[in-house]
């Protein structure tokens, strides 16, 4: 008594079995493999093994920017207010090293504002 064959499996085809169900499975992990291989990484696969378009992760590189730019901005925000200087060797430097770490931050945050903007028109869209 021989053991239940799984069809429509890469497993399946490596054994023997040549259905139809089998063929496309492994000719689907081989151009998974193929793309892996040429650096054609981080795509959605289809059952078929072609690129899908999934319309649903069209935000995700956007969002991850936004937090990054909310991120690093309220940062620079926080270190421009809270730096310790000694003021009394060289105020002017003091007050430039403040003044470009608050900049920065203003600059990141309406970036990061801007990307969260661009990825929830791309998750409409």
């Amino acid at each position: 008594m021989g053991m239940a064959r799984t069809h429509g499996t890469r497993s399946a085809y490596n054994a023997g079995c040549r259905c139809d169900n089998c063929r496309e499975a492994s000719r689907a992990a081989r151009a998974r493999q193929r793309a892996v291989s040429e650096g054609r990484t981080g795509q959605p696969w289809s059952a078929q093994g072609e690129p899908s378009s999934r319309p649903e992760m069209a935000g995700v590189g956007l969002a991850t920017l936004a937090v990054l730019g909310l991120g690093a901005g309220a940062f620079s925000l926080w270190h421009g207010a809270t730096q310790s200087h000694d003021e009394a060797s060289d105020p002017e430097a003091a007050r430039r090293s403040r003044q470009l770490w608050v900049i920065a931050g203003i600059v990141l945050v309406i970036l990061g504002g801007l990307a969260i903007r661009a990825s929830v028109i791309a998750e409409s869209s």
